[in-house]
């Protein structure tokens, strides 16, 4: 909807301005995807990009990805 619309746009916008990478959570299609991507959020998850895996599944699918040059590379920020 154009209001979910306006709220990704200022929440990537206020997280871009204060240097924070932006995750998505919940995306379901890939028209969300791709208008995510648009705005220049950094990151998703979910259905759209996979459904839940097990971790080797996981590390395959991102193997994949990555090999397909469909992944770029995220560093790791110390928890």
């Amino acid at each position: 909807s154009a209001d979910a619309a306006a709220i990704a746009r200022a929440i990537v916008s206020l997280g871009s301005t204060l240097g924070m990478q932006t995750i998505a959570e919940g995306v379901e299609t890939a028209e969300q995807a791709a208008f995510l991507q648009g705005i220049r959020c950094d990151l998703g998850q979910g259905f759209s990009l996979s459904y839940p895996l097990s971790a080797p599944a996981m590390t395959a699918l991102i193997e994949e990805k990555h090999a397909a040059g469909a992944l770029l590379a995220c560093p790791q920020d110390p928890v």
